[in-house]
């Protein structure tokens, strides 16, 4: 039987797309482990990759999930418990942090949603412009614990707060998943595609 050179094309994007979920990435020289575990269970890298404004490197942002998942949808839906992993790659002032945070919430969320997680993105605002700056190599870790159900904000090993709601969680998942997402090339990478 001859391969056909759409069938060697089809065995490679099979063979990227199991890749993609069975190990270890390095991306700009950071190494991200392809396992974390979050409230005790163990969760695996589903995708990570590169934010970059122009030729800027900002941030390389990960996911963990219980088991791979390539549809945003699903990522959503999924009730159980989830990381994601940011790896500064620049200085970012907190004011600067903080306006992009809230300029992708927005683009992401309905008038509806963004009012009902409008006092709890307050607090994770005043939390973090008191953290201050963020420089390169800082780490922060977006966990979402389903039983009790709150966030957990973690910053260089430091956790710095924790807020109720998966809605809110559902929020932070939507800035590099949603429809308006922080840069798409980020949203498929960190879906594995």
């Amino acid at each position: 039987m001859q391969i056909t050179l759409r069938m060697k094309a089809l065995i490679a994007v099979l063979f990227l797309s199991l890749a993609a979920h069975a190990g270890a990435v390095t991306i700009a020289g950071k190494t991200l482990a392809d396992k974390a575990e979050v409230g005790g269970q163990p969760l695996l890298l589903n995708g990570a990759g590169m934010r970059s404004i122009f030729f800027f490197r900002v941030y390389i942002g990960a996911l963990y999930l219980r088991q791979p998942l390539t549809a945003p949808e699903a990522v959503l839906a999924d009730t159980g418990p989830k990381r994601i992993e940011l790896y500064i790659m620049r200085h970012v002032g907190a004011d600067e942090f903080m306006d992009a945070f809230n300029k992708a919430i927005t683009n992401n969320q309905t008038p509806q949603e963004l009012q009902a997680i409008s006092a709890r993105l307050a607090q994770f605002g005043r939390v973090f412009r008191a953290v201050g700056a963020v420089d390169e190599d800082t780490v922060i870790l977006l966990d979402y614990l389903p039983q009790p159900g709150v966030t957990v904000l973690t910053i260089n090993g430091r956790e710095r707060m924790r807020i109720p709601g998966a809605d809110f969680y559902a929020a932070l998942l939507k800035i590099w998943l949603g429809s308006n997402p922080a840069q798409e090339s980020l949203k498929k990478a960190m879906l594995g595609q």
